[in-house]
Parts: structure tokens; sequence; C-alpha cells
């Protein structure tokens, strides 16, 4: 006859690192203790073996999120010259669209850069301090905020993930940086001398990358940890009206020469050296860009009251002619890739993991903990199952829930196999859950 069965967990700050279970029975008292392993899944790897519905595992968190439909990814434009239109390349379709026209006319110095969650910032230049702001899903354009110089000739922006980087171009020496969030600018540098038409900035780890322009190959970079501004070897060409520089495949910097050149070399930083590649079908000038498409692709115009648009394949160092900018490009011209941009997510999805062995039948499960991160219209439910038989690859026994906490405990669960599943829902479209790792704690009777 058993009087009573009861066991301690003893935990540190989160999980479990080891327990008692006391046994009293009328013919005799017995106590284990034990020290429980741990079958952990965090990464890439790790949510890939398991099974998703209407889920998907982030390629560049490791998180488990809603699966979203997406737009299709795009490259913008704006012509410059004066006007506000502003054009999309489907590039799904190769397509050409017009979308919202920006609230200001362009001139030289206007440039834009994507921030990686659905919003555009673009400098109007032509010695104006207007920074404006495109929501890509609203397709709509507003004044986010004013520089505190005016920009000209040779003026850039430029996003590390935090902050916008602001060069003035001919219009002054200064870089300043936007804090987004709270709106607020700081002159960071002075870059080490007077930049001119066709001048970039670029952040690239770290680094705040700034080509000089007015017909030289001078190229600086800035040490944004140190504050020390260092000459690097000269670009690949005269830089001049139409250039431009970005970062792009295989981890490279990439400038194209323009001044009516035709001429993109690569800047490899590890050896500090340039590498020319094959040259733009035609010359550029005032309004001519790059950007960089992701994979081994980058998109070009060419400016010079031009309409042409192209592709370039960095594997196969060659030039592909695509549909033609709707109008022609020219000073304040500049173009934009945007990745396919979440529109909303499903209510609800879910997650079913790999099936585990923990090699021993009766194996007892002990508690499971799981990071999530998670907003109040957001949830993430963990269920687990387990059992010392398989059906079909998966324990032959039914799901029971741990809740929408963080951890759970697992009493009387017990089997060789044991499997969790995940199911994230939403009552808001916008927003869905992530989940980052899930930890389940066993030992062996």
């Amino acid at each position: 006859m058993v009087f009573a069965l009861f066991a301690v967990a003893i935990m540190a700050t989160s999980d479990v690192h080891c327990a008692l279970v006391d046994r009293e029975t009328a013919a005799s008292n017995s106590v284990i203790g034990y020290i429980p392993s741990l079958w952990r899944q965090t990464s890439h790897a790790d949510f890939l073996q398991g099974t998703a519905a209407g889920t998907q595992v982030s390629d560049d968190s490791d998180s488990v999120h809603l699966r979203a439909h997406y737009t299709d990814p795009g490259v913008y434009v704006l012509v410059g010259g004066r006007s506000t239109a502003f054009y999309r390349y489907n590039i799904t379709s190769g397509i050409w669209s017009e979308m919202a026209p920006i609230p200001a006319a362009l001139a030289d110095g206007a440039a834009m850069v994507y921030d990686g969650s659905a919003q555009v910032y673009a400098l109007a230049g032509g010695s104006s301090s207007a920074l404006f702001r495109y929501d890509v899903l609203a397709n709509t354009w507003s004044l986010f905020a004013t520089v505190p110089a005016n920009v000209g000739k040779g003026g850039d922006i430029t996003w590390d993930g935090t902050y916008l980087y602001v060069m003035g171009g001919a219009s002054g020496r200064q870089v300043w940086r936007l804090d987004v969030a709270s709106l607020t600018w700081l002159q960071i540098t002075t870059v080490p001398g007077a930049t001119g038409t066709g001048a970039s900035v670029l952040y690239n780890k770290g680094y705040l990358y700034v080509t000089k322009g007015d017909g030289t190959k001078t190229f600086w970079r800035y040490d944004l940890r140190s504050g020390r501004w260092a000459a690097m070897a000269n670009a690949g060409g005269k830089i001049g009206a139409g250039s431009d520089l970005i970062a792009g495949p295989r981890g490279a910097l990439y400038v194209l020469q323009g001044n009516n050149g035709r001429q993109l070399a690569s800047y490899d930083a590890t050896v500090n050296a340039w590498s020319r590649l094959s040259n733009l079908p035609n010359a550029v000038s005032y309004g001519g860009g790059l950007t960089y498409g992701g994979s081994d692709i980058i998109y070009s115009i060419n400016g010079n009251d031009q309409r042409y648009f192209h592709s370039f394949n960095r594997t196969l160092n060659s030039w592909t002619r695509l549909a033609m900018v709707p109008s022609a490009v020219s000073d304040g011209g500049c173009l934009v890739y945007v990745p396919p941009v979440p529109i909303d997510f499903p209510p609800s999805g879910t997650l079913t993991s790999a099936t585990f062995d923990s090699g021993q039948a009766g194996t007892r499960y002990v508690h499971a903990f799981w990071d999530r991160t998670v907003q109040p219209e957001t949830l993430v439910k963990i269920e687990v199952r387990a059992s010392d038989s398989l059906s079909e690859g998966s324990p032959a026994a039914e799901w029971r829930s741990l809740g929408t906490g963080t951890s759970g405990a697992m009493d009387n669960l017990t089997g060789r196999y044991v499997q969790w599943r995940a199911t994230l829902t939403t009552s808001d479209a916008s927003m869905t859950p992530e989940l980052q790792e899930v930890r389940i704690y066993y030992y062996h009777v």
C-alpha cells in the first residue's frame, strides 16, 4: 500500500536542473535523485525537421512564425529631373506600374534607401532638407523629417538597421545620423574632403564607406566604433554623375562609375582591393544608380535622360536589358529594391516537431520550457505527447496541452518517443507571435 507519493523539482533561474522523488509504502521508503536529460529544439535546422501547417521558419532569426502572404519583390524608381514620378517594377511579372508620386520635385542629391520593414526613405536633393517616407503597403508618401542641413549634389542616405545616415554632398561635409524612433538628429562626423557630383555613402558591417565623387577615385572608410576615417584603395574608375555605391553579392561592395562611363567594379574589404566587372551596355550619367536585388543580382538605371533598366548577374558577370522605365531618368533619379513584404498573417498555424527517441521505454518527462515573443493579440500554445510505440512515425498517444505561458509540467507523461506541437494564433492580421526555442527535460527510470 502506498501512503504518499510526491516529487520535488529543484529549479535554477528557469529550467529544471535536478529533482527528487520520495516514495513511501507500507514496506519501505525510497528516494530517487536524478539529473534530467534535455531535448532542445532551437535552430533553423531543428524547426525545419518538423511539419509546418500555416507557419514558417524565419531565415534571419531562426524563429517560427505564422506564414504571411507577401507582396512580389520589386524595384522602385524615382525618375528625378524635377519630376515627382515614381514607378515600381514587379520582378515576378516584369511589369512596371505607376505609384503614388513623391510630394516634392527631385534634383541632384536625391536618394532612396529601404529599411527592411515596408518603409522607404527618400531625400529630395536640389539643396532641399526634406526627408520623405514611403509606405510600401499603403502606397503613400509623407514628409518624415527635415535634415539639419540642405542636401545637394553628391548627397546620399544609408541605413544600418537602427539609424539613417545622411551625407549632404556639395551642400556640406557633415554626416548626420537620425534616430528614426525619436526623430533625433546627431552630426557624427565630417567627411575628410568636400564631396560632389556622384558621391555616395554606404553603411556596411560597422563602417560608413564614402566615395568623394566629382570625377575623382577617392574612397574613404569611417569606423563608427572608433570615430576614425581611413583612406582606402582608389575606386574602380572616376566617380562622377550617375555613380552609385552599394553592398551586393558575395559580401562585396559595388560601384558604378558614372560620369558618362559604363564601368562596374567590386570592392573586397578584406584585401582592400577593387576588381573590374563587365561594363554596363549604356553610358551612365545624371540619375544613374544601382540596387542589390538579393542572391547574385544587381539592378541598374542609366540616368542620362534615358529609360534603360538592366540586371547584372554576378555569377555570369553579364548584363540583361529589362523592360524600360516608363519615363526618362535624369538628375536626382534613384532606385531601391524592396524584397517580398508580409501583407497579413492567417489566424492560426501549427508546427509539429520531429519525433524524439529517448532510447529507452518508460522514459519519464519532467517539464517543458519554451521561449516565445507575443503581443496582446497573439498566442503560442504548446502540446506534447509521448508513447513507447509509434503510429506512422509519431508517438501513439493523444496530445496533452501545456498551456500558453512559457513552461508546463508533464506529470505522469512517459514513453520512449516524445513530440511537441506549437499552435500560433493571432486576432490581428498584421501581427504574428514567434517561437524561438523549446526545451523538454526527461529521465530514465
